[in-house]
């Protein structure tokens, strides 16, 4: 009894079949007094035509006077007047009638009543009119009133039944309207309710809906257009920074890398030998090797802050390559990880921001993997799907056998940053569990992103 279609449907029909089962009852009750009182009145009326009967038989002569009397009394339905001779056996008992079933008739039956009138002749009883009650014909005529009662009742009840539910089912539509749009906007989607809710106490939440929904909408479509902007900006300074790293930084360490070595050379003979032993000599020489070390450093460093900020292999070599360059750089950084990398033989030219968009993706994958999974193998796929179908897609997978998304886990901003680059190119991101190819069937975690190459055309143009 949780759906409230089926309460609707219920409560009346219980209080229909309580009101069927009462009437029923009374009608049954009053079918008894009505059986009782109808072989009292038969017995009563009986009587007294038999009185009426004898008297008339009695002015003849007495010779065949029982013949006579037994000819003249009516015959009447609800009692039997039988002309018994003095000394004649009983009279047979009632038979129950073929149309009433036998329970039925047990049930309405009165106990049996009987009377009985003289017949005398000169003074002397030469016999009796024996009267006795038969209830069997109103008994047959409540049955088939019984019959036809409770198939009237049947059909009514089944009628108002099925329009309950009819009319039930119109009611809750509104309901069911809602509960869809709610669905819709659990999904993203902030649509109004088609056709309006035209009933006056449901249409004040319909409208209600409709205008959350439409602020929703907005609100969602304003987020995503700054996500978008934040995303391009942060590319943007990101591409600045590089930049200037790679222009600014790196001739001033190769320069100051190229001094050092000058002052080295000056430091010692043209074989490579020290001119003089003093100490001013070797200090010097100590100071410019520490120099160096710490520009070796800085250019190590300067090179990673590069990579993380704008992979200049990915504008220079594609994106195969810049995900095989990743792929090694975790190998010689983690070597407890086992990596695979699957690449497509023939990969097209790609739009900036979708080769950028499944760079970063791997990219943030992979150091999730690294930093929480627990992982022994980690897969990474590029793949083509449908290539030069109008449904194509370009599709970068990353899988492992670690420990996988918990069910109630919720999603940093690396993830959700990872869906709105898909979708502001009209991609998707999905996550689940890793599949048996790398380790445990079930186990570990699985992330694809897929971008159409529809949107790489586009955006290329």
């Amino acid at each position: 009894m949780r759906s409230l279609r089926a309460r609707l449907i219920a409560i009346p029909g219980a209080i229909l079949l309580i009101g069927l089962a009462v009437t029923f009852a009374v009608t049954l009750h009053s079918a008894r007094l009505r059986v009782a009182t109808e072989t009292g009145a038969a017995l009563s009326v009986g009587r007294s035509l038999a009185a009426l009967t004898l008297r008339a038989v009695e002015a003849g002569p007495e010779a065949g006077m029982l013949d006579r009397l037994t000819a003249s009394l009516p015959k009447l339905r609800h009692v039997r007047l039988i002309v018994r001779a003095d000394g004649a056996a009983e009279a047979p008992a009632v038979v129950a009638s073929a149309r009433v079933p036998r329970w039925f008739a047990r049930l309405f039956a009165p106990p049996p009543a009987s009377a009985t009138v003289p017949v005398l002749a000169g003074g002397r009883a030469i016999g009796e009119i024996e009267i006795i009650g038969n209830p069997l014909d109103e008994i047959a005529e409540i049955w088939t009133e019984m019959r036809f009662l409770a198939g009237l009742m049947a059909a009514l009840a089944l009628s108002i039944v099925a329009l309950l539910a009819w009319s039930s089912g119109v009611a809750l539509r509104p309901l069911r309207r809602l509960a869809e749009g709610l669905d819709r906007l659990g999904q993203g989607r902030f649509e109004a309710i088609s056709p309006p809710i035209r009933l006056v106490e449901l249409r004040r939440i319909g409208d209600t809906f409709d205008r959350l929904a439409a602020a929703l909408s907005r609100v969602t479509a304003d987020n995503h257009h700054l996500i978008d902007r934040l995303i391009s900006v942060q590319e943007e300074e990101r591409k600045e920074i590089a930049r200037e790293l790679h222009d600014e930084f790196g001739p001033a360490l190769f320069g100051i890398r190229a001094e050092l070595a000058c002052i080295l050379r000056a430091a010692g003979g043209p074989d490579g030998e020290t001119r003089a032993a003093d100490t001013r000599t070797e200090e010097i020489k100590a100071r410019a090797r520490e120099i160096t070390a710490l520009v070796d450093h800085i250019q190590r460093g300067n090179a990673r802050m590069l990579e993380r900020l704008r992979p200049l292999i990915l504008d220079h070599m594609g994106l195969a390559e810049a995900l095989r360059q990743l792929v090694m750089g975790w190998e010689e950084r983690v070597p407890r990880l086992q990596f695979s990398l699957a690449l497509p033989p023939v990969l097209p030219a790609l739009d900036e921001r979708v080769g950028l968009t499944l760079f970063r993706a791997v990219q943030e994958c992979l150091t999730n993997t690294v930093r929480h999974s627990g992982a022994e193998h980690v897969a990474v796929r590029l793949a083509l799907r449908q290539a030069g179908l109008p449904g194509g897609a370009i599709e970068a997978t990353v899988e492992d056998d670690g420990s996988g998304f918990a069910p109630d886990q919720r999603f940093g901003f690396g993830l959700l940053g990872m869906s709105e680059r898909a979708r502001g190119l009209g991609g998707e991101v999905r996550i689940g569990a890793g599949s048996p190819e790398i380790g445990r069937a079930g186990k570990g975690a699985r992330v694809e992103i897929s971008i159409p190459l529809q949107a790489a055309t586009v955006a290329a143009s």
